[in-house]
């Protein structure tokens, strides 16, 4: 099956349809949005994320403060 030409008016239109069907998905993460996503990504190249890393913030060292168990009494 060939591809149409779309118009640049099309695809903004398609773009739009394609956004807001994986935004109001009930499981956004699915694995069934998957060519969506990507058909999105051609349709326009400017709604992709970039694949960014997540940086943890270091792990304090020290004494815990404000155990939450409660002493015992005796």
């Amino acid at each position: 099956m060939p591809i149409p030409d779309l118009t640049a008016e099309e695809r903004k239109a398609l773009a739009a349809l394609v956004r807001k069907t994986i935004r109001e998905g009930k499981f956004p993460y699915d694995p069934d949005l998957k060519p969506l996503k990507t058909a999105l990504t051609k349709l326009d190249p400017s709604s992709a994320r970039p694949n960014r890393r997540v940086e943890l913030l270091p792990l304090r060292s020290g004494p815990l403060v404000g155990s939450r168990r409660k002493p015992r009494r005796g």
